[in-house]
């Protein structure tokens, strides 16, 4: 019969062959794993070839797109600009944010060209939507809008000069909108001008002003083209599908009045 000693060594030898057999399981079920390949340099360099080829051939179909195949026959350096087209890409992607001299003057948007492509893309159909009364603008103070008026005005005029839209219209709107500037819309997307805009977020105010310009001349030419007075145009705008609200017409001219606007004209 074994003795107590004999009876513990078995035991402990018995623990050491387990942990011996699990360890040795460990192992092996390690290895059986299939091993993580890693791309070698010269797999990249043929992904980054082929995918270069493929950007090689998108250009060249968009440029056969463009010119309607008349240009077919003349030679482009391709590899430089499918390397300037990443380098773009790479740009567009990083979030880059511009602070605006809010002070600038207005030639930056001296380029009609530039300026009329940017209103084909505005919505002109969404209605705008005022609840409030020109003289119950919320949470706006007296010095809030003189304070606005004293920021925008010279703008107003300069985009009355260019485009025929008298300066108190264009600011007595902008007031209206953007509760003078106060808005999350104007803050957020520098959008002063409500609804038809509302789609859109332009780098500065000034961009904004030009867009709502572009977009007036766009719907009431006649107006701009005879230099029409205030009161034509805010007629013209409450008879359009711009506006929902059957007394803003009443409420712009009530602002303008009220602020004495059409000192800007």
């Amino acid at each position: 019969m074994p003795t107590y000693q004999q009876h513990k060594y078995a035991v402990r030898e018995k623990e050491q062959t387990a942990a011996r057999q699990s360890s040795e399981e460990k192992v092996l079920s390690r290895s059986s794993r299939p091993a993580l390949h890693l791309p070698t340099l010269q797999e990249l360099l043929h992904k980054l070839g082929v995918g270069l080829q493929k950007l090689f051939t998108a250009l060249r179909f968009r440029f056969h797109q463009a010119t309607g195949g008349t240009l077919s026959e003349v030679r482009l350096p391709w590899f430089k600009i499918a390397l300037a087209a990443i380098a773009f890409f790479i740009l567009t992607q990083k979030n880059i944010q511009f602070s605006i001299n809010m002070k600038s003057p207005v030639s930056r948007f001296s380029d009609d060209r530039e300026a009329d492509g940017q209103a084909e893309q505005m919505s002109l159909a969404q209605p705008i939507s005022l609840k409030t009364s020109a003289a119950q603008l919320p949470s706006v103070s007296q010095n809030q809008v003189v304070a606005y008026v004293e920021r925008f005005g010279k703008v107003a005029q300069a985009e009355q000069d260019k485009y025929g839209i008298p300066a108190s219209f264009k600011m007595a709107q902008a007031i209206l909108e953007s509760h003078a500037g106060l808005s999350e819309a104007a803050k957020s997307r520098h959008n002063h001008f409500g609804a038809p805009l509302a789609n859109r977020i332009f780098d500065s105010a000034w961009e904004n002003w030009r867009a709502h310009s572009l977009m007036l001349v766009r719907y009431f030419p006649e107006l701009a083209g005879r230099q029409a007075p205030a009161t034509d145009w805010a007629a013209a705008l409450q008879q359009s599908d711009l506006v929902s609200d059957k007394s803003y017409a009443e409420k712009l001219m009530a602002v303008i009045h009220q602020y004495q606007l059409d000192k800007l004209d």
